[in-house]
């Protein structure tokens, strides 16, 4: 099993939640981070490397593995504090809303009833408006638990690659008020082993940048 970097945000639990003010427009998911130098497997908020798509396959000798990303937010609400008045368009992230989709009837009816939907708590720290700082926070988006009833769907012998798809959205407060950003999708490939062979159903792990994404 890989070891997640430590970074600008931290995971720290999981709950479900309601009653949130939808604005699409206020803050925003700009991209899924990826580790800017593989060998030392750290993330950057300035950093340029990106991941549109991940994978998932099998682990040998892990019990307990899920699939993190890293989302990088921004606030985009505009900025309204002066040199006398404080800023009321601060965002402090706390979390984000998960939720999981297979693309395939057999992926899907795997996912456990309770991982469908949830709010994953973090400390995300706090964003400054009008796009001037970025937050970047690693989010186990799919529990161990689901990781392996999906894969456990899988033919080994057949050569198509299923998704499992991540939709995912801020969530902060504002004023004391929760806000929450728009659905960002991300597709997983899954597969049943990793590219080493001939063999149909495989995975080519270079697109989650391994060091930052445990497989």
């Amino acid at each position: 099993m890989r070891w997640l970097v430590v970074m600008s945000a931290l995971v720290v639990g999981a709950a479900s939640g309601s009653g949130c003010a939808e604005n699409d427009q206020s803050i925003v998911i700009q991209r899924f981070a990826g580790s800017e130098d593989p060998m030392g497997c750290m993330l950057s908020a300035a950093g340029m490397v990106s991941i549109s798509r991940g994978s998932m396959y099998p682990v040998q000798g892990t019990a307990s593995v899920g699939y993190f990303l890293a989302p990088a937010v921004l606030n985009l609400l505009p900025v309204r504090g002066t040199m006398a008045t404080s800023e009321p368009n601060g965002v402090v992230l706390k979390g984000f809303d998960v939720e999981l989709q297979g693309s395939t009837a057999a992926v899907d009816s795997a996912i456990p009833g309770d991982e469908r939907k949830r709010r994953v708590a973090i400390a995300g720290g706090y964003l400054a408006p009008g796009g001037t700082s970025i937050s970047i926070s690693t989010v186990e988006v799919v529990p161990p638990a689901t990781r392996r009833a999906v894969l456990a769907t899988l033919d080994p012998a057949s050569v198509s690659l299923p998704q499992l798809n991540v939709k995912i959205r801020p969530v902060g407060s504002q004023g004391g008020l929760d806000l929450v950003g728009a659905y960002v999708t991300f597709a997983i490939d899954l597969c049943s082993q990793v590219l080493i062979t001939s063999a149909p159903n495989q995975c080519f792990p270079t697109q989650d940048q391994l060091c930052v994404i445990p497989q």
